[in-house]
């Protein structure tokens, strides 16, 4: 458990055996967890937006991310 004020870190691994699990197991849905990263990501300095002012395309080959023109 942790406090609202401080957020836990851990490491995140991407493996073939953690695509088979998430087709196995179900999602569930955290109250909150969004805005807690949030407030977390804010109190660290980082700037969150509620909309990407960036275009992401996603190839074959590689990315191309392109900023929006403004409205």
């Amino acid at each position: 458990m942790h406090s609202s004020d401080d957020f836990p870190i851990g490491n995140v691994i991407f493996t073939s055996a953690g695509e088979a699990l998430s087709k196995i197991t179900e999602q569930h849905k955290l109250e909150g967890y969004e805005e807690a990263v949030k407030k977390y990501l804010k109190s660290k300095g980082v700037s969150v937006e509620e909309e990407s002012s960036y275009n992401v395309t996603v190839f074959r080959d590689g990315v191309q991310v392109t900023k929006k023109n403004p409205v």
